[in-house]
């Protein structure tokens, strides 16, 4: 059987609610990991470690970050390296004027660009995913405005365009 319906709330939150809603969560079993940074995998490239680290403290700020997240926080590093890799060849390769208009020269560069285009692309939506899954887009923040405002250090914006809008990645 799929998945169907709306994604259910976190039990954290139903807890802040006083939602009558825990009682059958718990009466269901369902897990509670516990809170916590994951153990970073030693494998991961430089760049997804400074990611890695910046992203781990901001998550464990909000309060939403468990000891067994570290495998989709893995893929969300390696992702996120390999999208800003792919946003340094399409820079390199084309302007926005070549883009727009579709004026790429037969030159070799034409096949570069439209592959680094459609890899960014997918991995622009696969990141989007795991972002809304853990609170680092402005519509699932909201979706947690009560275990943020509960937390000591709210998620300051500043931090996070730092983050995803810096030049470093």
């Amino acid at each position: 059987m799929g998945t169907r319906g709306p994604v259910p709330t976190p039990t954290a939150v139903l807890k802040l609610r006083d939602s009558t809603l825990v009682r059958k969560r718990e009466q269901r079993g369902e897990p509670q990991p516990e809170r916590g940074i994951p153990t970073r995998p030693h494998h991961v490239t430089k760049d997804a470690r400074a990611l890695w680290s910046a992203i781990t403290k901001m998550l464990d700020d909000m309060q939403v970050l468990t000891v067994i997240d570290g495998g989709q926080l893995e893929r969300y590093c390696f992702m996120f390296v390999q999208w800003r890799q792919l946003q340094r060849v399409i820079a390199k390769f084309s302007s926005t004027d070549d883009l727009l208009v579709g004026s790429l020269k037969n030159d070799g560069t034409r096949p570069i660009v439209r592959n680094a285009w459609s890899e960014a692309h997918r991995l622009d939506a696969a990141l989007k995913q795991i972002e809304a899954q853990f609170g680092l887009t402005p519509a699932a923040r909201a979706r947690l405005s009560c275990l943020v405002s509960g937390a000591k250090d709210a998620v300051d914006e500043d931090d996070l365009e730092a983050m995803f809008f810096s030049g470093a990645g």
